[in-house]
């Protein structure tokens, strides 16, 4: 016979266990919300700037009513409240299930927008890779290429002149680099690239100025007056022009 304490015992654990399935059916008989009622939830918390809510709620709408009319614009707010809390990659995540569930969207356009954004709110400084620098250029160029007419290009194309020159910083960053370790030809090569590639930049008379810089460091004068006047024909009044026409002028 069984005695007391092991009855006991096996009824507390039958108690137990009979909580812990009521538990598990009252969850599972929960209703999730309609997906109309969750999208104006998520606005709402969008709206008051509680982002992490917009877009846990946002995901609800995804995850269980993927056939709902709310749920192309629900993953692209969500993809903006993750922009919002400087998610990147959560971010990225939902414009790649956006791009690819829709990718004949009129809202694509801001799709290109907001993956070129993400990229460039986490520029760095010249002096570190410019990895997201570039894939901001690309996605900005993108959305000029092929949507120049959309509301969202003409912000695309003053964050490009701004993405340019830092692309230009890092490249003459660079060429100065190699200059100060008289490593001129790496140089000249550098600051070439800036000429060729950056030329409406800031950083294209001083480039200029520095290729004439390295051609008299190698005694090459022709070459050097060739950019010299490159640089007085383009920037007559520039500080740089007048540091190479003064170089010029000693060299002789």
């Amino acid at each position: 016979m069984m005695n007391k304490t092991y009855l006991t015992l096996l009824c507390r654990v039958i108690s137990i266990i009979s909580v812990m399935l009521i538990t598990a059916c009252a969850v599972q008989e929960k209703e999730i919300s309609p997906a109309d009622v969750l999208f104006q939830q998520g606005y709402n918390a969008l709206a008051n700037k509680k982002y992490f809510t917009a877009a846990e709620t946002f995901n609800l709408i995804e995850q269980n009513y993927p056939y709902s009319p709310f749920t192309p614009q629900a993953i692209l707010l969500a993809a903006y409240a993750q922009y919002q809390r400087n998610d990147y990659k959560a971010t990225f995540e939902k414009l790649d299930i956006y791009s690819k569930n829709y990718p004949a969207s009129n809202k694509i356009p801001y799709v290109i927008y907001l993956y070129g954004l993400s990229y460039y709110e986490q520029i760095s400084d010249i002096s570190r890779d410019q990895g997201y620098t570039k894939d901001a250029r690309d996605s900005f160029e993108r959305l000029i290429n092929e949507y120049p007419q959309s509301v969202y290009a003409q912000d695309a194309r003053v964050k490009l002149l701004l993405i340019n020159d830092s692309l230009a910083g890092k490249e003459l960053a660079i060429g100065r680099y190699y200059q100060t370790r008289k490593l001129c030809s790496a140089a000249i090569r550098r600051f070439k690239f800036v000429i060729e590639n950056y030329e409406t930049t800031a950083h294209a008379p001083e480039a200029l100025h520095r290729t004439v810089e390295c051609y008299l460091t190698i005694a090459l004068p022709d070459e050097a007056k060739t950019y010299a006047a490159i640089l007085g024909h383009n920037y007559p009044g520039s500080y740089w022009y007048q540091q190479s026409y003064q170089l010029m002028q000693d060299y002789q």
